[in-house]
């Protein structure tokens, strides 16, 4: 916009001149306010105090010339119009200034020109500001969604109108296994897709026609990293309103591939780089106001963009504090990454996510607000979820695997004990009665060795029965059970073991029972095998609702870690077993390690009572006087 009073700086060492000048703007209505000048001093004094919005200058003065001061113009003030007038300028002089960088001449005897060339300059030098202030504002937007572009989670591109990639962020960069710089102005965007697939492209292309105002996003296709190594991709493209513009969106699905996962991001945007974002995403202002969002956010809680932006953010969650939280350490940090929220719909329905945000400035640097992108986790939560129900269901199978091991390793010492061990029993006594009838003659010795081997084999057996299943823990319970157990690592390994049982014990469930013993053997051999221990404690304590038993040698020890990694050298497979078995019964596993000062195992367990039915004592009874017969 041409101003209404101009400021015109006039240069002429001929007082006539200048005023001929003045006097011809006026005549022709031109709304001015003129400086005279006529030589170089006078000139950058008057430049100095004040600006002009047009210089106009003789060519020929004395000591000084219009040439000289057209470059100080220039130099200081490129935008200022400076226009010659002079009396003798030649055509090829002319021509040469304006290369140079003058706005235009006008001859003094053609003094008629001067007007429309002031009014023409003053035009021109106006386009020229508003164009710069178009210029400067675009490249403010530019920035502004560069951020965007940056921050969308996948691989995007703009291509341009002849298919040459004009811009790509670092997600195409670590995609393409190139450099931006390699990329932008340089590459088409199909060279990177496999040469099988250009088909594809073709047809992604076509979906997506000038009149198109939707993503279209069905079209999946490889592309090939340049170390050869290639991506599935799975690709959203758009035109940009109103520009020949289109923006493309890759997103790796490279691991789902493998996975052989064939769920796809199913939602894509229609809006230039905003849209090509497959996760909800929004804008929020430094007074935690929505500024804008893209579909996928008015889709996750059923409200129109129109209704979200200028609303509080935080409402939208389900834990609006904690959302508020995650505001602030993104303004405290400068951004925030996989910080878990669930986005409430209209309809109640939740959406779990993980939120990743950051800043973003203007041009100067200054914060405008938070840039956020949510990923939905609801089917990784459910597979997680699945992952736990089986984990579940196999601790179940494992603990009735055992169980019924254990019942198979009672039925069989049971057999063992009323028929092998019973058939040696009689078989001794016979041949007992047999060797006392010898009378000394040649049968004896035979009878003896017979004997011999026979108390040989009701030892074994007797051993045998002992390690499939203690008849002392059936019979007698936990405590003495424990008791027994004591001894006999004592009397195997040399391991000193002292029990201290909790009178206040009452009877428990016989599985239970079979399971704190076979889990305190177990420690103890571990103490023995690993721990090289040469004292340890076995604690039966009875707790309100509860039964603890405590295992605690004075060995070697480990690091806690290599609990996790199972091994030879601290029976980690052992320990996890037993861990496993406890969580499925609801017990609690507690472990106290320091390398060299020993190890305290505590196993916990809830307590459940068992009264014994009186076929059960029988059965007790007829136990211990079966293996009475056997100890004959």
């Amino acid at each position: 916009m041409i101003k209404s009073r101009l400021h015109i700086l006039i240069l002429d060492d001929v007082q006539a001149d200048a005023e001929l000048v003045a006097f011809e703007l006026s005549e022709a209505g031109t709304d001015f306010e003129p400086t005279f000048v006529s030589d170089k001093a006078s000139f950058l004094a008057a430049l100095e105090e004040r600006l002009p919005d047009i210089i106009l200058s003789d060519y020929s003065l004395p000591q000084f010339n219009g040439y000289e001061a057209m470059k100080i113009a220039r130099s200081k003030y490129p935008d200022i119009p400076f226009i010659f007038v002079s009396g003798a300028l030649g055509e090829e002089l002319a021509i040469d200034l304006l290369k140079k960088g003058a706005t235009d001449y006008v001859l003094k005897d053609r003094m008629s020109r001067l007007a429309p060339a002031v009014n023409r300059a003053m035009q021109e030098a106006a386009e020229r500001i508003e164009r710069k202030r178009a210029e400067d504002a675009l490249k403010e937007s530019e920035n502004r969604y560069r951020s965007i572009f940056e921050n969308t989670g996948t691989a995007t591109i703009i291509i341009g109108e002849n298919k040459k990639i004009v811009l790509a962020n670092k997600q195409f960069e670590q995609l393409a296994g190139m450099a931006r710089q390699e990329i932008e102005g340089k590459k088409y965007w199909n060279e990177f897709v496999h040469p099988d697939d250009l088909g594809k492209t073709v047809d992604l292309d076509q979906k997506c026609g000038l009149t198109a105002t939707e993503a279209s996003s069905d079209c999946e296709f490889r592309i090939i990293h340049q170390t050869g190594d290639v991506h599935y991709v799975l690709a959203s493209i758009a035109w940009i309103p109103p520009t020949r513009r289109q923006v493309l969106s890759l997103l790796d699905i490279t691991k789902l591939k493998e996975a052989e996962k064939e769920k796809r991001e199913a939602s894509l945007y229609a809006r230039s780089l905003i849209e090509a974002s497959l996760d909800p995403l929004v804008t929020i202002n430094a007074d935690g106001m929505i500024t804008d969002v893209n579909k996928a956010t008015a889709s996750v809680t059923g409200l129109s963009p129109e209704k979200l932006i200028g609303s509080d953010f935080s409402g939208y969650f389900t834990e609006p504090d904690k959302a508020h939280d995650g505001y602030l350490e993104v303004f405290a940090k400068g951004f925030i990454r996989d910080y878990p929220l669930a986005i409430r719909h209209t309809s109640g329905r939740e959406t779990n996510v993980l939120y990743n945000a950051s800043l973003f400035r203007n041009e100067a640097g200054e914060i405008q607000g938070i840039l956020a992108n949510a990923r939905d986790i609801t089917e990784h939560l459910e597979a997680e979820q699945e992952i736990l129900r089986t984990n579940e269901m196999l601790r179940s199978i494992t603990s009735e695997l055992v169980m019924t091991e254990e019942r198979e390793r009672r039925r069989i010492a049971v057999d063992l004990h009323d028929h092998i061990a019973q058939t040696l029993a009689i078989t001794k006594l016979k041949l007992d009665l047999l060797l006392d009838s010898s009378h000394g003659d040649e049968s004896e010795k035979p009878l003896k060795d017979i004997i011999k081997l026979i108390n040989q084999a009701i030892t074994q057996t007797r051993s045998l029965m002992t390690d499939l299943s203690p008849s002392v823990l059936y019979e007698l319970g936990l405590t003495e059970a424990l008791e027994w157990l004591g001894e006999q690592i004592q009397d195997q390994h040399g391991l000193k073991v002292i029990v201290k049982n909790d009178p206040k014990i009452r009877n428990i469930d016989k599985d239970l029972q079979v399971f704190l013993f076979r889990s305190t053997r177990e420690l103890l051999l571990n103490a023995v095998k690993h721990a090289r221990a040469k004292e340890a404690y076995i604690i039966l304590q009875m707790l309100p609702g509860k039964i603890s038993v405590t295992v605690k040698d004075n060995g070697v020890s480990f690091d806690m870690e290599d609990i996790e990694r199972p091994s030879s050298r601290t029976g980690g497979f052992g320990l996890l077993s037993i861990r496993e078995r406890l969580n499925h019964i609801g017990g609690i596993f507690e472990i106290e390690a320091k390398k060299g000062q020993g190890t305290s195992v505590r196993l916990i367990v809830p307590e459940q009572k068992h009264r014994k039915t009186n076929t059960a004592k029988k059965a007790a009874k007829k136990t211990t006087a079966s293996q009475q017969a056997v100890e004959v």
